[in-house]
């Protein structure tokens, strides 16, 4: 298989988990986790102690695809997991500002969407590359592929060791690559994304003097009143 059928047998078998039901999880049990009043200190100790053991016995066990893992769903949040091929969106993110079914397109776009869009991209970033659609470890690229690769991320990092957190602290690319990977193509899905259904549909009315597409990237935009349920701009 070639490395473009590779790469779009991997974004195909992506597994979206929306993490709202939690009737439908399974459950962890941890009834032999020891939780006392009498210090909080060991109580942190037994914890750790407990998580450590449940990990350390999965080894050479299969991995749990229907597993909750890394965050609860009231934390506004969604992530990529490499091992699984899946991403994950908890249901506090699945709302206003990132979601309204009553909002326009272009703003759900320019909030789920680059956020759908980031954590698909993850999937193709520097690490998760190195992994493919059924989420093992594995060096599918060319060697001439990888060196593109290499050399286009590396101006991205070239691009971030500019920007500065404080004054004369700089940011380091390196270390910041994934996410601004994610990022940047986060926001290249969604915008195509948009354009796909814009096309689809009759000729959009603007938002606030704004073209959709204009309203899909403005920093600004936040929820509507509930006389009109739209999204729009608030141009503070």
């Amino acid at each position: 298989m070639d490395e473009r059928s590779h790469a779009r047998e991997s974004a195909s078998q992506v597994r979206p988990v929306p993490r709202h039901d939690w009737l439908s999880l399974k459950w962890r049990d941890y009834a032999a986790l020891t939780i006392q009043r009498d210090s909080y200190f060991e109580n942190i100790r037994r914890a750790g102690a407990f998580e450590s053991r449940r990990l350390l016995g999965r080894i050479g066990t299969k991995i749990d695809r229907d597993e909750f893992t890394f965050l609860p769903p009231q934390v506004v949040n969604a992530y990529f997991q490499s091992s699984a091929n899946q991403i994950v969106f908890l249901a506090a993110i699945l709302q206003p500002p990132f979601f309204d079914p009553a909002a326009d397109d272009a703003v759900n776009y320019g909030g789920i969407g680059v956020v759908i869009g980031h954590e698909i991209t993850h999937g193709f970033d520097d690490r998760g590359r190195l992994y493919d659609a059924d989420g093992n470890m594995a060096d599918w690229w060319t060697e001439a592929d990888a060196a593109q690769f290499k050399a286009r991320a590396q101006k991205l990092v070239d691009e971030f060791n500019t920007f500065e957190a404080l004054p004369g602290l700089h940011v380091n690319g390196e270390l910041t690559l994934s996410e601004n990977i994610a990022d940047l193509g986060g926001l290249a899905v969604a915008y195509d994304a948009l354009q796909l259904s814009l096309a689809s549909q009759p000729p959009a009315p603007k938002i606030d003097g704004l073209r959709p597409s204009s309203a899909s990237s403005s920093p600004t935009a936040s929820s509507g009143g509930p006389s009109t349920g739209r999204a729009r701009c608030s141009g503070r």
